[in-house]
């Protein structure tokens, strides 16, 4: 389901657009995903259609929440938090958190900005975080060319530690410091088309731990875009890209079970679909066809014959329809099929490699109530196994909520 991000970055150069969200999250653990065949059809399922991604990306001021199972021990979830608000002619406060995991635990970011407006269209801001543990604040600095949330560019440098190593009152420290530099950007052109872009970027980072002799290493760029073509207001085109390429390792001269091992990470998502929003004057019609992969590649620098390349990918065509009740309340009905492959690939032949595929399918039946005054949507969502209706036909469910305010 992913791709290398050496190719993918190649593909988002040719096309001009790049975006992205994920960056050094302080995780300084390995990541052992534990996926299912119908993983990537659950996530599909549970987010949201693109008419209220649109929504969400115009909201300054707003809340949304995804999280639907993938299995009996794990949620998909989608965490956002924004508010801004203006607090002189000149000056604006903007505070957001995002949370998504989807392969493994994740802490929750969060970053509070200060915008100067004195020479608009340029606005310079200073943005990070706060911390009780002053070694773990964030402080950073960006430059906006344009007005949010449409035809602007932003530049950003984020350090994520500075007074880590100054403050430490134990004995690790930074060699090299936690650093992001991030660019993104959104334009209207040619009339009907537009695009959003994020490139980022984590200089190589390296923590040593003297007490456990571990260098933890961390290191890798993130991006995704969105083009879209609105042929007429009730009719969408579009593409949406994501990917990360990460490169982590927990290095130590001691033998051990969990250390001293390199882990390579690489994950891609492309969606092409079509949305029409007034199929016979009153349903809502979103097709489209989806690729997931993710990589998991594994060095035991102890063990060669645990060393393995992982990719689980899926394949998939998906329809949704919309169904008005009333003014306030909407049943939005989604089939979602296509082919998931895993395979673990062993680089010795200590073990035998494992290799799994086969044909997904997966029945949602949400209620949706609608909130007309504030864009709000909350969905009940219940999800059923197409592919094995009679021996095992629940799947799961979801709660999902987007309002602004």
């Amino acid at each position: 389901m992913h791709k290398s991000f050496s190719i993918a970055g190649i593909l988002l150069i040719l096309i001009g657009f790049l975006e992205t969200t994920w960056a050094f999250d302080r995780d300084l653990e390995l990541n052992i995903p534990d996926f299912q065949g119908e993983n990537f059809l659950d996530i599909k399922s549970y987010q949201l259609r693109p008419d209220l991604d649109e929504k969400w990306y115009e909201t300054t001021n707003g809340l949304r929440i995804m999280s639907g199972s993938l299995g009996l021990d794990f949620l998909y979830l989608l965490a956002e938090l924004r508010i801004l608000q203006p607090v002189h002619e000149y000056v604006v406060v903007n505070y957001q958190l995002k949370q998504e995991e989807f392969y493994a635990i994740k802490p929750i970011r969060q970053q509070v900005e200060v915008q100067f407006h004195f020479l608009e269209p340029y606005v310079i801001s200073m943005f990070g975080f706060p911390a009780y543990d002053k070694r773990t604040g964030e402080i950073g600095a960006a430059l906006r060319i344009g007005t949010d949330p449409w035809n602007y560019l932003r530049l950003s440098y984020l350090e994520q530690a500075p007074y880590y190593n100054e403050k430490n009152f134990e004995d690790d420290r930074f060699i090299t410091e936690p650093i992001e530099q991030e660019i993104e950007g959104a334009y209207r052109f040619l009339d009907k088309w537009r695009g959003r872009f994020r490139l980022l970027l984590d200089r190589a980072l390296e923590h040593y731990f003297p007490k456990e002799e571990l260098t933890f290493k961390h290191e890798g760029e993130d991006a995704s875009f969105v083009l879209e073509y609105k042929p007429k207001d009730q009719e969408m085109w579009g593409i949406r890209y994501q990917g990360f390429h990460f490169k982590k390792a927990r290095l130590t001269p001691l033998l051990t079970d969990t250390d001293n091992r390199r882990q390579t990470l690489q994950f891609i998502s492309t969606d092409v679909y079509w949305m029409n929003e007034s199929l016979w004057n009153r349903y809502l019609l979103n097709v489209g066809i989806r690729y997931d992969r993710f990589r998991n590649l594994l060095r035991n620098l102890n063990n060669i014959n645990k060393d393995y390349n992982y990719q689980f990918e899926t394949w998939q065509i998906y329809g949704i329809v919309v169904q008005p009740l009333t003014d306030n309340i909407k049943i939005d009905y989604g089939l979602y099929a296509g082919k998931a492959t895993e395979i673990q690939n062993i680089l010795t032949n200590a073990t035998p490699d494992q290799h799994d595929e086969g044909l997904e399918a997966k029945l949602r039946v949400s209620l949706e109530i609608h909130h007309p005054e504030k864009n709000g949507h909350l969905f009940f969502t219940t999800t059923w196994n197409a592919d094995d209706l009679f021996a095992d036909f629940w799947d799961g469910g979801q709660i999902a909520y987007q309002t602004r305010f």
